[in-house]
């Protein structure tokens, strides 16, 4: 066999394990190539093929990164009891929306994977919404989703990136000026993050058109923090949970 038959057996690090990986990504280039190359959108029946390859990719994962084994832990420690009361009882570590999110789930069914795999559709779903609002390259969009840290927000911050997917959705909104709309999108964000804070002062930010003296230092300092792996709210303010 290419891989030892029992599990415990496998190295801990192997280049085998970015086969998967790899295999999504070179489906996505050779899907987007007429997009990359030649200016043509991608066709409905591709734009499935993807969705549903990115749904059976992270849907169907197993144990993969290092927080799926506390969610869930902490997915089978609670009942589906709707009230208010239990609801904070267990929103010590998850948000309250994610907690009502969880139960509606196990509503369903306990198993956890099934979880996993109606996060991840709602994850997916929130993503095209936002590729179909604002227009852009989705071939160009998914891969730079798969190369910046793409895999770990969707695998590892179950909370988060839906924060960040209904902020980003909500950009439009600072341009349009739909103060109430924008406001109501990232409140339901915050229920599932609260790092989703951060995103309210950005509607009177971006609405200012700043000189580029000021915006050439601020962008230099986000980037080396960015690729210097620097968590400033975790290590430092210890704010947010994650």
């Amino acid at each position: 066999m290419f891989l030892p038959d029992n599990i415990l057996a496998w190295p801990d690090q192997s280049l085998v394990y970015a086969l998967p990986y790899l295999a999504i990504g070179l489906l996505v280039y050779i899907i987007g190539y007429k997009e990359l190359y030649r200016g043509q959108k991608i066709s409905r029946i591709d734009a499935c093929i993807l969705f549903v390859a990115f749904l059976l990719f992270f849907g169907l994962r197993w144990h993969i990164m290092t927080d799926t084994l506390a969610y869930e832990k902490e997915y089978y420690s609670f009942r589906s009891v709707f009230e208010w009361t239990y609801i904070d009882i267990h929103s010590w570590w998850w948000d309250k929306g994610f907690v009502v999110f969880a139960m509606l789930c196990k509503k369903i069914t306990p198993d956890f994977f099934f979880f996993v795999f109606v996060n991840t559709l709602v994850d997916i779903i929130l993503f095209v919404l936002c590729l179909k609002k604002y227009k852009v390259n989705v071939t160009i969009s998914i891969l730079a989703f798969l190369a910046f840290s793409g895999i770990m927000q969707e695998i590892n911050t179950m909370r988060n990136i839906k924060a960040i997917l209904l902020f980003v959705y909500s950009i439009s909104y600072i341009q349009d000026r739909k103060l109430l709309k924008f406001l109501v999108i990232n409140a339901l964000g915050f229920t599932f993050h609260s790092s989703a804070l951060l995103f309210f002062p950005m509607y009177w930010l971006l609405n200012r058109k700043y000189p580029m003296k000021w915006l050439l230092p601020i962008i230099t300092v986000i980037t080396v923090v960015y690729m210097a792996n620097i968590n400033i709210l975790e290590d430092y303010l210890g704010i947010f949970r994650i």
